[in-house]
């Protein structure tokens, strides 16, 4: 829990009991396709069973989906889960999970484009990227709500699901300096 207290109002960062998944309540543009024997991460299934490696696995997607881009994803499984899209230095608790991928469908609708560019593809790379990052946080309870009180514990303002610390911390000092604006 974080306080910090200015001109009698107080911004109030807690972790977030219940944020919503952002796998499931969110437009991702990318998909995930992950192996795991405990956790269940892929949004997709396809028939692998005459794969053999992440290659062989890597080559089912691109041969039953239309691919525009597809990068490897990472976990690490130790007292918490983190993933990422490059790989993680501990070779005993971590390895590559599957896949995340955008079809050149979803692409093409989520840009409302109709020729997929160079700089499409950029910035798909960095939306999932982002996805990814996202996704590590929820992992990681590093999901806050925010709120914004006066001397009498009253909530003036608020915001709930809030992914990471330091963009909770500046989410509640812009919500203060906007109710000292109105207040002044």
């Amino acid at each position: 829990m974080f306080e910090h207290s200015y001109q009698n109002l107080t911004v109030d960062i807690v972790v977030d009991d219940f944020p919503i998944h952002p796998r499931e309540n969110s437009e991702n543009l990318g998909q995930i396709y992950a192996l795991h024997k405990r956790y269940q991460f892929s949004e997709i299934k396809l028939d692998n069973s005459q794969c053999n490696s992440w290659q062989d696995e890597y080559s089912l997607i691109r041969k039953e989906l239309d691919i525009a881009l597809i990068l490897p994803l990472y976990l690490y499984d130790h007292s918490g889960l983190a993933i990422s899209l490059t790989p993680f230095s501990c070779r005993w608790d971590s390895g590559q999970l599957g896949y995340i991928f955008v079809t050149k469908k979803r692409l093409r609708e989520f840009f409302d484009c109709k020729r997929i560019s160079h700089n499409y593809l950029e910035k798909a790379r960095q939306s999932l990227d982002l996805e990814v990052a996202e996704y590590n946080l929820y992992l990681q309870h590093e999901v806050y709500n925010v709120a914004v009180l006066d001397n009498t514990k009253q909530i003036l303002d608020s915001c709930f699901g809030v992914y990471g610390y330091q963009n909770a911390q500046a989410i509640g000092e812009k919500m203060k300096q906007s109710l000292m604006c109105r207040c002044a």
